[in-house]
């Protein structure tokens, strides 16, 4: 459940805002500005997306991974690239997207 549908869950039930802070581990403010956005009618908070330094890879990391290769295989597979160096993804980068895609 997403952070501003639990504050308006618990706001409904009357719960002080210093207690849904700390029940969700948030700030104090961000509770008051979740409730304000509340009152005003809002539903969920878009996020914009952000353009990961894989995305452009995308496609060859999902096909290396039903090869069975592992992070480490792919990720030099990658290095030998031009794109992908200017890209500077790291390692540790291209192993939460091999781990995400398993």
């Amino acid at each position: 459940m997403s952070t501003l549908l639990s504050v308006r869950a618990l706001h409904e039930e009357c719960v002080p805002k210093k207690a849904i802070a700390h029940r969700l581990g948030v700030d104090v403010r961000t509770v008051r500005r979740y409730i304000r956005c509340i009152a005003r009618g809002a539903q969920e908070p878009l996020r914009a997306a952000v353009p990961r330094k894989l995305d452009r890879f995308l496609d060859d990391i999902e096909a290396k991974v039903m090869q069975g290769l592992s992070a480490v295989q792919i990720f030099q597979d990658l290095s030998a690239t031009a794109d992908f160096q200017v890209a500077g993804a790291s390692y540790e980068t291209v192993k939460r997207m091999v781990r995400t895609l398993r």
